[in-house]
């Protein structure tokens, strides 16, 4: 009686409620450098997540000045996430139900678990905007390898356990422009943003082609979607701590006009940051 039931549920409240989500893509920390002059070098580590329990990842980004203007780069990002949705037809009159959970479950209920990972390398050109170099104009380009993984799982319609997993490759291409603004050692603020195509490949999957079309992770089989995000970010050093900085960075992704395939559009992150040239530089 209960599948029949869900089904009548899905059809009469699929107009005020949206489809239970499996995202395609997530923000994470862009790779931002300071520099204004050759030989300037960093290494910067992130802890990342959304401000809840939700999310969570590691970034490790390096860059190196080659001349007073060219630079490159290079990052490894890494995270996960986890989603539960449960089966709520009385989700819009019930208000003490979680809007989380107010989403219409293709299943009895989830539990969803996502890792993404990806490797990233550019080049790009930085060039001071006044004479004291205190303001600069930063624009990077490059490519990035990763995946993601989808391991979902928990009661279908019919109260059985199902087990269902998503892997998709994918490359991005990133153009990255943004404007530091220098006081010195001891503070740092960058504001800025990166626009990238993401080329999903071919998918390896049990979801059926019902449960893809459903989570519109049909979207995104073998295409090619464009994302802005755009953060700010800065850098603290205690006047004792030159060569060793805490970073802070805020990042939003938006997507498709459509709204789908979903994102979690959100991410926070704070750091350290090494800058190997002033390290070099104490020890000499």
């Amino acid at each position: 009686m209960k599948p029949i039931c869900c089904v009548i549920c899905l059809f009469f409240i699929s107009c005020t409620l949206q489809r239970a989500n499996r995202h395609s893509n997530a923000a994470q920390p862009n790779n931002v450098n300071y520099f204004t002059q050759k030989g300037n070098a960093k290494i910067t580590g992130y802890y990342s997540g959304d401000g809840t329990q939700t999310a969570d990842g590691l970034n490790l980004s390096a860059a190196y000045a080659l001349t007073n203007k060219v630079a490159i780069m290079a990052s490894y990002n890494y995270k996960k996430e986890n989603q539960i949705y449960g089966y709520y037809p009385l989700a819009p009159i019930n208000p003490s139900i979680p809007q989380y959970l107010a989403s219409i479950n293709l299943f009895d209920s989830s539990v969803i678990n996502y890792k993404r990972q990806n490797i990233e390398f550019g080049i790009g050109y930085f060039i001071p905007l006044n004479k004291k170099k205190t303001v600069t104009y930063n624009i990077y380009g490059g490519m990035a390898f990763g995946n993601f993984v989808i391991d979902d799982r928990g009661l279908d319609s019919f109260a059985h356990n199902y087990f269902r997993n998503y892997t998709n490759a994918n490359t991005k291409y990133f153009l990255q422009g943004y404007f530091n603004f220098l006081a010195g050692e001891t503070f740092k603020l960058s504001i800025g943003g990166k626009i990238y195509l993401m080329q999903y490949k071919q998918r390896s999957t049990n979801y059926t082609e019902q449960e893809l079309n459903f989570f519109y992770l049909d979207k995104i089989q073998s295409n090619n979607l464009v994302y802005w995000e755009p953060y700010w970010a800065f850098q603290l050093a205690p006047a004792k701590w030159k060569v060793i900085k805490m970073d802070f960075q805020m990042s939003f992704l938006s997507g498709n006009p459509t709204n789908y395939p979903k994102i979690r559009g959100f991410n926070v992150s704070i750091g350290l940051t090494t800058d190997i040239h002033l390290l070099l530089k104490k020890k000499n």
